[in-house]
């Protein structure tokens, strides 16, 4: 999917018109996880990750609802440190098809921080991932990117057909009828925001003026030209608001997976 300029700023002025006060979603609160993000993965230690991880469980939501067996912050930081280091630091342009198996490996072990009646919890591993690296991993909660943004035809539809490949080569499984988005949806995105993403390369320089023009907090620090995932999924909250004019969907587009 290719896009305009016109489109991109488009996407982002629907963006801060329609999240810029939710709760738990706002420019300000992103840019405060970010920053707590960045120095526990910079220090590793328990007392930096036991902030991300309160913002992830209490605004987030991304553990709710408790189930007996869910990783606490000790856990889920062990296994982040022992992940493949390259998928700490990588953007998400830079995603292929020969990554999936490895991704996926990596996607099984830790969704199991987190479990719900069909399996890992996607909402839970997604968003604790980005906060460990939003150049790469893109949030997909239930309700809003899942349901309502991969809900229309023009995205769900490249998706689905990655998914279908997927799921012939990998030994990651869901149900094609599966209300919720599983791991291999879930990869399935992560391939086709990676296409998304090196055909636009002008997303995450509109994303970083975006976030710095609005940002009351001193974003300096935030290398915002890379964070790839969070200018994606911000311009698709917008795009979906918007007639998609000067989008140009193909499922050539779609990559073929070896």
């Amino acid at each position: 999917m290719t896009v305009t300029l016109p489109t991109i700023r488009a996407a982002l002025v629907e963006h801060h018109r329609r999240y810029k006060s939710r709760r738990g979603w706002s420019i300000e609160y992103h840019v405060e996880c970010w920053q707590d993000g960045i120095r526990a993965c910079e220090s590793c230690t328990l007392s930096d990750y036991k902030i991300v991880y309160l913002h992830l469980r209490n605004k987030w939501r991304a553990f709710r609802p408790i189930t007996p067996h869910q990783w606490g912050p000790e856990r889920i930081l062990a296994e982040l440190n022992v992940c493949d280091g390259d998928f700490k630091s990588r953007n998400l342009s830079s995603i292929r098809e020969h990554d999936v198996p490895a991704l996926s490996e990596m996607l099984t072990r830790l969704g199991q921080m987190k479990k719900n009646k069909r399996g890992p919890s996607v909402v839970a591993l997604s968003k604790v991932l980005h906060f460990w690296n939003p150049r790469l991993f893109v949030i997909v909660d239930d309700l809003i990117m899942w349901k309502w943004v991969f809900g229309h035809w023009w995205l769900r539809e490249p998706v689905d057909e990655i998914r279908k490949r997927l799921t012939a080569i990998l030994p990651i499984r869901g149900k094609s009828d599966d209300p919720s988005c599983d791991l291999s949806s879930y990869v399935a995105i992560l391939l086709w925001t990676s296409e998304l993403a090196r055909k636009n390369q002008a997303l995450t320089t509109e994303f970083a003026n975006y976030v710095r023009k609005y940002s009351k907090r001193d974003v300096t620090p935030i290398p915002l030209e890379v964070y790839e995932a969070a200018a994606v999924e911000w311009f698709l909250l917008g795009a979906v608001e918007l007639i998609p004019n000067g989008i140009e969907c193909s499922k050539a587009a779609v990559p073929a997976l070896l």
